[in-house]
């Protein structure tokens, strides 16, 4: 992942990879999908990359229909959602909104800030997200 900052806007991104897997820490099936914009405002921005990860149960049904829904793909039910093919996501595009967020980085012990020693600051981490699926039509 390259430096460049992504600001809030509508993006059309591509699906370059999609595959299953588990999160560690729920153990929910979950699916890590890689995405390169490829349309926007800033033609700059073309070409960078966003890596998201997503559950497939019931709770987060909602999104999940929302990127179905913006990638041209039918909604699936409650029954449906864990079984999800990821390869079928693999090559289509579809439009959201995403951003790159900037978030203090906490200790693992007490949940304080961590304090970066080179420059008294606060340390921040920057995570490249999709925070809405857009409508296609």
């Amino acid at each position: 992942m390259s430096d460049v900052r992504i600001p809030k806007n509508g993006y059309m991104l591509k699906v370059l990879k999609s595959e299953r897997g588990v999160s560690s820490q729920s153990q929910n099936p979950i699916l890590v999908q890689e995405f390169e914009i490829v349309r926007n405002a800033r033609d700059e921005l073309n070409g960078e990359v966003i890596t998201s990860r997503g559950a497939l149960i019931e709770k987060a049904l909602f999104f999940v229909n929302q990127q179905r829904r913006a990638l041209g793909l039918k909604p699936v039910t409650k029954d449906e959602v864990g079984d999800i093919n990821a390869n079928e996501y693999v090559g289509l595009e579809g439009p959201a909104v995403c951003e790159t967020e900037a978030k203090e980085m906490k200790n693992d012990v007490d949940g304080s800030v961590i304090i970066n020693p080179a420059t008294g600051k606060p340390a921040v981490s920057y995570n490249r997200v999709i925070t809405a699926w857009l409508d296609p039509k």
